[in-house]
């Protein structure tokens, strides 16, 4: 499975904007997926809609995501290593992810939204063992 592209959610982009003007800080340490990011007619992925405020279809997660399995890739991009073992869960394929922030401080501390998501074609989980997601944020 190639890296997926995740795009900044409105409430992503509100989050940094908060970050900058008045100092409210936020964590990306959780992960969704779901099998709503492609067409089921043709299966291509479909284009994330930025307004989304949950991840469509979502059938996984919340799933910690673990400070060891983040890297800052360059000023402005950010890699994500997401595993889903088949033990987890009972789907058998994904088409999307999404990545959930939650505030740490200021005044809405503590609330969780969807900060990025991203679409691709129907991947399967394997029956055994785990499947293995690499996503980077382009901010």
């Amino acid at each position: 499975m190639s890296d997926i592209v995740v795009v900044v959610t409105k409430s992503g982009k509100l989050a940094l904007r908060n970050l900058a003007n008045y100092g409210y800080a936020y964590t990306i340490n959780k992960f969704v997926a779901g099998d709503g990011g492609h067409d089921p007619a043709t299966g291509e992925p479909l284009v994330p809609d930025r307004t989304l405020t949950s991840l469509p279809q979502q059938s996984f997660g919340p799933k910690e995501i673990g400070d060891g399995n983040i890297k800052q890739v360059s000023n402005f991009d950010t890699e994500y290593s997401l595993e889903i073992l088949s033990s987890e869960t009972n789907i058998s394929a994904i088409s999307n992810v999404g990545l959930i922030g939650t505030l740490t401080n200021g005044p809405n501390a503590g609330g969780e939204f969807l900060y990025g998501l991203g679409n691709f074609n129907l991947f399967s989980i394997p029956v055994s063992g785990f499947l293995k997601i690499k996503v980077i944020v382009k901010h």
